[in-house]
């Protein structure tokens, strides 16, 4: 793991499908663009340890949270 020393206008989301017993569930984890790569969004207090999303546009609002707060907390 390296410093962040870029962080591009760039978000989205991947979708995943999580098995739980006998059921699944799809939520939609942001993503910020960090030093060339996608990153995920973690979250501790959730069970995958990911942000989890219930759709696709909250999940890109929610990454587009992180990316302004990082740049702020970060001065980029």
């Amino acid at each position: 793991m390296g410093a962040i020393q870029c962080i591009s206008e760039k978000v989205g989301y991947k979708e995943m499908t999580f098995l739980e017993g006998d059921r699944t569930f799809t939520k939609f984890i942001p993503k910020v663009h960090v030093n060339g790569k996608y990153v995920l969004v973690s979250d501790k207090t959730t069970k995958s340890g990911l942000m989890e999303c219930a759709d696709p546009n909250s999940a890109i609002l929610a990454a587009k949270t992180v990316k302004n707060e990082l740049r702020a907390r970060l001065g980029i």
